[in-house]
């Protein structure tokens, strides 16, 4: 039979989970903590969390909304209260109160939780000579918990690049600032599209046979394949025969193999230059493709 207000010592939930007697939370999150207890009758009741930073302040006190057996309340520490702080519930019923073990808690502010925006995430290979653009992407805003703090960290080193690929930029806490850890973004650099290929109208010199080869076109005398993207030059590109593309499956026609004889040679380009791609008929994105062109 129970003849007191409050049966038992509360339990105290943060975030809907158990609480852990030592945990650590992030500043500027809203917090929600609920206070279990079984009051007599279910009702008349009331509940209080006690805060206490370890700085020998003075507690301060919580109410809690219930009337039954739980009672809910919300809690937000500010950037300026980062520490610890042992937190205790308390339940009362007609002047009889019973306490909760007490809770550790750390408070502090990471950037992980931190939410990182970039002014543009995505660029297109371009190049420029013997090499390519080198971009640089710039941080539009750092927020943390709705709180702009872009002002309080810096990016780290490598944050740029001109290969296609993915990177990764990172921004840290700068010197004095409250905030610890640190927080990455990807962006991307993506491939060019190649949108025509041109090889030489004349494959291959008189030797007394009707077959083509990839070298014949690769390693041509008086013209290597050419390749346009839109925005190109007017001369396109070249590229390196056997390193950044391959070429097979050459077929051809000739009727003769004597010289001026023409042939339609059809072939396939392969890329292996991670900076180019090509695009298929439906719109996805390939390394191969077939061109096909009248030769001599």
């Amino acid at each position: 039979v129970h003849s007191l207000p409050v049966w038992n010592d509360p339990s105290l939930m943060l975030n809907n989970e158990q609480m852990a007697a030592e945990s650590t939370v992030s500043a500027c999150q809203k917090l929600s903590f609920r206070i279990k207890a079984n009051v007599a009758n279910g009702t008349g009741g009331s509940g209080s969390l006690f805060i206490q930073k370890d700085d020998g302040s003075a507690p301060t006190e919580l109410s809690a909304v219930g009337n039954s057996n739980e009672f809910d309340c919300e809690k937000t520490f500010e950037l300026s209260g980062i520490g610890t702080y042992e937190i205790r519930a308390v339940v009362t019923k007609e002047g009889y109160s019973r306490s909760s073990a007490v809770y550790t808690v750390h408070v502090e502010a990471n950037l992980r939780d931190a939410e990182v925006k970039l002014a543009q995430t995505e660029f297109t290979y371009t190049p420029d000579g013997d090499k390519a653009v080198e971009y640089v992407p710039q941080i539009q805003s750092v927020t943390f918990y709705g709180i702009d703090i872009t002002d309080e960290v810096s990016i780290g080193e490598d944050t740029k690049g001109s290969d296609a690929k993915t990177y990764t930029l990172t921004v840290a806490p700068k010197d004095g600032s409250p905030f610890v850890g640190t927080k990455s973004v990807e962006w991307n650099i993506l491939p060019r599209t190649i949108t025509k290929v041109n090889v030489c109208d004349y494959i291959k010199t008189y030797d007394g046979t009707k077959t083509v080869t990839a070298d014949d076109i690769g390693n041509n005398y008086s013209y290597l394949p050419h390749f346009f993207y839109e925005g190109s030059r007017v001369d396109g590109v070249v590229m390196q025969y056997g390193k950044d593309y391959s070429i097979t499956d050459v077929t051809a026609d000739f009727t003769a193999a004597d010289a001026e004889s023409h042939s339609l040679v059809t072939c396939t380009i392969v890329l292996a230059n991670s900076n180019y791609t090509f695009v298929d008929e439906n719109g996805k994105t390939t390394k191969e493709k077939t061109v096909s062109q009248g030769m001599n």
